[in-house]
């Protein structure tokens, strides 16, 4: 009778066990909860590291290292939370590897990822050797010290040219001089797919452009059209084309329409215009009388059939097609890319400065940390100094670097960063959440497989604990008040 009575207590136990542990993985009442994976093993909430052509595995024992740019992994959340703290530990085995960035997805439509910075080579090694202060989340380098803190440094900003900039933005009164704006309306020479951003500039002109959309029907998403304008971070204007037709994914091309923006008596000065679409929105036709245009960072090139040149101030290229008949070779400066396979990107380094892009064959998708333009006439870049745009900052005048960045823990041969993100405004979807680890310059074509080991991550998730989740239900239900 004894016997099956403690039988009886260690069940009980067993199961209370389990309900703790189903309470507490599932309804996590306390509010936060972490989770460790060091992407080997299987592991229910932290997925292992996509796509898989994009890393390198020796056997299954040795860590996951990341041989090509970007890789993503997904985390599986009981249930919404407002933070997220992310904490990798790596090594960085490739010296090409100039910085390491790690983000959570915003927006599925343009694929748009919350970008922190893991690991800077240039800050990292450059706090070994310049003066160093370090404020608020703010780190600014010296070359020789003249200022005593950052307030100071901002007060009394050295020349334009002096400093470089890294994950943080002055304010810029950016102007152009002897500028003269276009005497009539011009076609833009290219025609893009998919989202996008450029700078242009207006002085004595009006805003002046009409956008022509079309949709591939590649699948069946809604292909609503937003159009942003901006001066510095200021919105000055949004403009939506909602999709009214029955989407299909027949292959077709049809219209979607156009949005004409025009503003009058702007101050003289840098603009930027956002085009928030998902990939199977083309812009037919850019007519503008805006004389210099710079895309920022990234565009897809679809629609043009003769050799297509541009040019860029950015330090690297990265290239990349869906299409099979678009594989060429593309010219880079000095450089060539060899594109001979879809659905993988390549990169090239190249020196700084202004550099001319070549290709023959549309539909390529074209990447870097500068800006693109038609021609060298047209290149605007208001931006400070771009770190990660420079090849030697300290052969390259720069004496002060502002940067919003943590240095590194060096833990034995490992480094470790920890980067915080909002939850609130991130994408979720089937209780996932979508993460990214981007580290330009990793070519998987490069013949090496060295890259960046990551030996671990763990993530901490806080949000409302139990008695704030019942509450907000209480006051649903009993006093008529929204969640």
């Amino acid at each position: 009778m004894q016997y099956k009575y403690k039988i009886r207590i260690v069940l009980w136990l067993l199961f209370a066990g389990f309900l703790a542990f189903l309470l507490n993985n599932k309804i996590v009442p306390i509010g936060h909860i972490s989770y460790f994976s060091d992407f080997n093993n299987k592991n229910y909430f932290i997925s292992k590291i996509t796509p898989a052509e994009r890393i390198y595995k020796k056997d299954k024992k040795t860590p996951t290292e990341i041989i090509g740019d970007p890789v993503y992994f997904t985390l599986h959340a009981p249930r919404k939370f407002k933070q997220v703290k992310l904490t990798m530990d790596f090594q960085v085995t490739d010296d090409t590897v100039q910085d390491i960035q790690a983000g959570v997805l915003k927006d599925k439509t343009i694929w748009r990822y919350e970008l922190k910075p893991l690991y800077n080579r240039s800050l990292e090694n450059l706090s070994t050797k310049w003066n160093v202060i370090n404020e608020n989340g703010l780190i600014l380098l010296q070359k020789e010290k003249k200022f005593e803190s950052i307030n100071l440094f901002l007060k009394n900003l050295p020349t334009k040219k002096e400093i470089a900039l890294y994950n943080y933005n002055l304010p810029n009164n950016f102007k152009i001089f002897n500028y003269s704006p276009l005497k009539q309306e011009r076609i833009y020479p290219l025609k893009l797919r998919g989202p996008y951003e450029f700078y242009f500039y207006i002085k004595n002109e009006a805003l002046d452009f009409n956008f022509d959309f079309a949709t591939l029907n590649k699948n069946k998403d809604e292909e609503d059209i937003e159009v942003n304008i901006y001066q510095d971070s200021r919105l000055l204007g949004n403009y939506q084309l909602k999709d009214k037709k029955i989407s299909t994914d027949n292959g077709e091309t049809e219209a979607l329409g156009n949005i004409k923006l025009l503003k009058e008596d702007l101050p003289e000065g840098v603009y930027k215009i956002e085009i928030k679409v998902n990939n199977d929105v083309i812009t037919r036709k850019i007519n503008t009388a805006q004389s210099k245009i710079s895309f920022i960072n990234k565009l897809w090139i679809y629609g043009n059939v003769d050799q297509i040149k541009l040019v860029t101030d950015s330090s690297y290229l990265s290239v990349e097609t869906t299409n099979p008949g678009s594989l060429q070779e593309i010219s880079f400066g000095s450089k060539k890319l060899k594109l001979n396979e879809t659905f993988k990107l390549i990169t090239a380094p190249d020196q700084a400065g202004i550099k001319e892009i070549s290709f023959d064959k549309n539909d390529i998708l074209l990447a870097g940390n500068g800006v693109f333009a038609a021609s060298a006439q047209e290149i605007l870049n208001p931006a400070f100094n771009n770190l990660s745009a420079l090849s030697n900052p300290s052969e390259q005048g720069i004496k002060y670097i502002l940067a919003k960045y943590d240095l590194v823990k060096k833990i034995g041969n490992n480094f470790q960063s920890t980067l915080d993100f909002d939850l609130q405004s991130a994408y979720q979807e089937n209780n996932k959440y979508g993460f990214i680890i981007s580290a330009p310059g990793l070519n998987i074509n490069s013949g090496q497989n060295n890259g960046v080991i990551l030996t671990g991550a763990e993530i901490q998730l806080t949000g409302d604990n139990i008695w704030s989740i019942l509450k907000r239900y209480y006051n649903k239900l009993i006093k008529n008040e929204q969640i």
